[in-house]
């Protein structure tokens, strides 16, 4: 991970089910900040990490988590504070 443009990102458990969706300007220093957050969700669940690239990063992670929600019918187990 060497790139840090805007971007979303999907942070997912060791079985790959999608536990986080996020956005940031700079996705690479995001995630980052996500393993300093001991004892958070995120750490002590995510395993594996999914990003794409773009500048309308708000609109895709909107997109992202709806979709996720109309899948699986709930929020992604670290995206409690969306509802």
């Amino acid at each position: 991970m060497e790139r840090n443009e805007p971007g979303v990102y999907e942070r997912s458990s060791p079985g790959k089910n999608v536990i986080f969706i996020g956005s940031a300007r700079q996705v690479r220093t995001r995630l980052l900040q996500h393993l300093g957050e001991p004892g958070a969700c995120i750490p002590r669940f995510a395993a594996r990490f999914r990003i794409e690239y773009t500048s309308d990063f708000k609109k895709r992670e909107d997109e992202l988590f709806n979709e996720h929600v109309k899948l699986h019918g709930k929020l992604p187990r670290c995206s409690e504070w969306r509802k």
